[in-house]
């Protein structure tokens, strides 16, 4: 689980830029998954930031997650992207991080679908909440 937030930091940090959404995402997700404490989680902050700008390390630090079981992994994937998506911007170098963590672990002939699926898996979420906003019934209901 490790290897997984150690993708989330460098995901957030792809951009050159972690805000203070990404900081409590990925905070929550380090506790959560990993056990972190606080000292842990900010060593992770700075050792992501030098890990983002250097693909090699980046593909070494992440190199774990290479075989997960398909399903889990595209949960986490689904994290991965609303990571990258809390600022509201999808960039292009978190896209390529992501993809490349597709890589580790889905066929490779099915790897170029994994963005697409995201991004509806993402705004179907959006619709529904709009659709079934939680504690509100339905109109007519």
């Amino acid at each position: 689980m490790t290897a997984w937030v150690k993708a989330l930091a460098i995901l957030a940090w792809a951009d050159g830029n972690l805000d203070s959404k990404e900081i409590k995402r990925l905070s929550i997700d380090a506790v959560a998954f990993a056990g972190m404490d606080l000292g842990s989680i900010e060593k992770l902050f700075d050792d992501a930031r030098a890990w983002a700008r250097d693909l090699s390390s980046v593909a070494r630090e992440i190199e774990p997650i290479r075989g997960s079981d398909l399903a889990q992994g595209l949960t986490h994937l689904k994290r991965c992207y609303e990571l990258a998506m809390s600022d509201g911007v999808e960039d292009p170098t978190e896209i390529k991080i992501i993809e490349q963590l597709a890589a580790l672990f889905v066929p490779t002939d099915r790897v170029a679908k994994v963005v697409p699926w995201l991004r509806a898996t993402r705004q179907a979420a959006l619709l529904e909440a709009e659709l079934l906003p939680k504690g509100r019934p339905l109109p007519g209901r």
